[in-house]
């Protein structure tokens, strides 16, 4: 009885949920910022800062994108973070252009490359897993959905780096960003197929 009462009630707005999953995000950011030695944003220049915005906002209308799908039928949903999804990369490409002729730039050491690395996937996979268990109920029929999420994940991720440490990207480091994003949204497509699969066996075991 208490499942066919839950399973009647009308999820949450996309929007709202999205806003539940971005306030955890910001939750981890608070945190961090108390945590960190250095102050929010210390030292960023203007490609820093335009990185970190469009990677909040990728976050945010990513997650939007994926709630909105898991309710309804929709890839062209997944074009409403692709503005600031560019912005994002941009900023990231045109900071590793501007470090590539300062001498000792962070990031030029493979040490100091795969630091960034631990931290983006550190934060993006538990961003992706509450992320994955907000759609879980819901199962989109689409991998795109779940493609979505990791986005948002790996945006939010890179957007917490830049605000605690905000640097312009080294050519090493920049890989190190997109092989954590890739990552990301790789890890929640498989996670989707694994729950199509799911639903559909269960599907068909209760029509036997």
């Amino acid at each position: 009885m208490d499942g066919d009462f839950l399973e009647s009630q009308p999820p949450l707005p996309p929007a709202l949920r999205a806003a539940g999953w971005f306030a955890a995000v910001c939750a981890l950011g608070a945190f961090l910022v108390a945590t960190s030695p250095r102050a929010p944003l210390a030292g960023a220049g203007g490609a820093e800062l335009v990185a970190a915005a469009a990677a909040a906002l990728t976050a945010i209308l990513a997650a939007i994108a994926a709630f909105q799908m898991s309710v309804q039928d929709g890839r062209g949903w997944m074009l409403l973070p692709a503005l600031s999804l560019a912005a994002w990369i941009g900023a990231l490409v045109f900071g590793c252009a501007a470090s590539s002729s300062v001498p000792g730039a962070w990031g030029t050491a493979p040490s100091e490359a795969l630091q960034c690395l631990a931290f983006l996937l550190g934060v993006s996979l538990p961003l992706a897993g509450l992320l994955l268990a907000m759609l879980w109920g819901f199962r989109p029929a689409r991998g795109v959905a779940f493609a979505a999420a990791g986005l948002a994940a790996a945006a939010a991720a890179s957007g917490l780096l830049n605000l605690v440490h905000p640097h312009a990207s080294s050519l090493l480091d920049l890989g190190m960003h997109l092989l954590a994003a890739a990552a990301a949204v790789a890890l929640c497509v498989q996670a989707g197929s694994w729950t199509r699969m799911r639903g559909a066996a269960g599907t068909a075991s209760s029509s036997k």
